[in-house]
C-alpha cells in the first residue's frame, strides 16, 4: 500500500503551508476564531456551524495565499507553473480544521429532566459568557417567584466557583441547568 500523507498531514504541501502559517505568515487563530464566531451566531446546530467555520477559513486562507503569490511572484514561465502545482496540492480544508478544531467551545442550557429542551442551547467561545449566561437564566426563570432569593444565590455561586473549561450542572427548583465544553 502507498503511503502518500507527510507527518501526520494529506501531503508534503499541506504539512508545508502549515508550519509557514503557524510561523506567522497568517494569524490563522484570529482567523479561526472570527469565522467560529460568524457561524455561531447564523447557525444553533454546533457540528453545522463548526463545519460553516472551516469552510470559511479554509477558503480565506486559500484567497489569501492567492493573493500573496500574485503580489510576489511571477505570474508565468516555470517557477509560476512549479509554485502553482505545490499551491493547488493544499488542502486547505484541513488546515482550517485543525485549527477551528482546536478552539473551545462551550454550551449552556436548562430542561426539565425527562422531558425535551424548551430551546435550544446558547453557544460561546468564552467560558466566562457561557458561565454569565447560566446564571442569568437561573436567576430570570425564578425572578418573580417565592424562590428568586435561592435562584440569585445560586447563580452567584456558581458565577464563583466556575473555573474554566469545566463542565457545570445545577439541579433548581425541579430544572437542570447545565454548561458543557466541546
Amino acid at each position: 500500500m502507498n503511503d502518500n500523507t507527510y507527518n501526520g498531514w494529506s501531503n508534503y504541501e499541506t504539512w508545508n503551508a502549515n508550519n509557514w502559517i503557524c510561523d506567522g505568515m497568517m494569524d490563522v487563530e484570529t482567523m479561526a476564531r472570527d469565522c467560529l464566531a460568524d457561524s455561531i451566531e447564523d447557525e444553533t446546530d454546533m457540528e453545522t456551524a463548526i463545519d460553516n467555520a472551516t469552510a470559511a477559513l479554509a477558503e480565506q486562507m486559500e484567497n489569501d495565499c492567492s493573493d500573496l503569490r500574485e503580489e510576489n511572484c511571477q505570474q508565468s514561465g516555470l517557477f509560476a507553473d512549479l509554485l502553482n502545482n505545490a499551491l493547488s496540492k493544499i488542502n486547505w480544508r484541513e488546515i482550517a480544521e485543525s485549527y477551528v478544531k482546536g478552539i473551545p467551545i462551550y454550551a449552556t442550557g436548562y430542561n426539565m429532566p425527562g422531558y425535551l429542551p424548551d430551546n435550544d442551547p446558547a453557544i460561546f467561545l468564552d467560558h466566562a459568557d457561557a458561565v454569565s449566561r447560566l446564571a442569568e437564566n437561573i436567576k430570570n426563570m425564578f425572578e418573580d417567584t417565592d424562590q428568586a432569593e435561592q435562584a440569585e444565590k445560586l447563580a452567584e455561586q456558581i458565577e464563583r466557583e466556575a473555573q474554566h473549561g469545566k463542565p457545570l450542572q445545577a439541579n433548581f427548583g425541579g430544572y437542570v441547568f447545565w454548561l458543557e465544553k466541546f
